[in-house]
């Protein structure tokens, strides 16, 4: 699970087909374009995409103390659906937003890295999030600084 920062991006394939080594993208930072955006100017799209947001944070609560098959199952039941119709607002939204603002800004960050934000649905045993790693609400042996050491 890595930020944006360039030097990580030499190690994923565009198609994710490298195994060893595929991005996973963390939701909170995402999540903080539209934060900091609300902060601002009082955004009713960036207050929008933060209750979906939080919806996900949510059944990851729900999810916390489940083992990896169940956890897996909850997403496909509850993420993956509220993780598709976040996708189509954002891209719903963003078809109706000017660009070069901070509200375009906050929606083209998201949609630019959609597949690795949204990859952790997939699994039972990856994190939302680098920011659960962290404070170990979610345990995982996932390190991104350990490759790199």
């Amino acid at each position: 699970m890595v930020d944006d920062y360039s030097g990580y991006k030499a190690l994923f394939t565009p198609d994710g087909s490298n195994e060893a080594c595929v991005e996973l993208g963390c939701l909170a930072h995402a999540r903080r374009k539209f934060f900091d955006l609300h902060k601002a100017h009082q955004s009713p799209m960036a207050l929008e995409a933060l209750n979906r947001i939080a919806a996900l944070y949510a059944i990851e609560a729900e999810g916390k103390d489940l083992n990896i098959e169940a956890r897996k199952g909850l997403r496909t039941e509850k993420s993956q659906p509220q993780l598709a119709a976040l996708h189509a607002w954002l891209l719903a939204t963003r078809a109706q937003t000017a660009s070069g603002g901070g509200s375009a800004k906050a929606l083209d960050y998201s949609l630019k890295r959609w597949t690795s934000l949204s990859r952790y649905a997939d699994s039972g045993h990856l994190p939302i999030g680098r920011v659960e790693m962290q404070r170990g609400g979610f345990r995982s042996n996932l390190s991104v600084s350990a490759p790199f050491v």
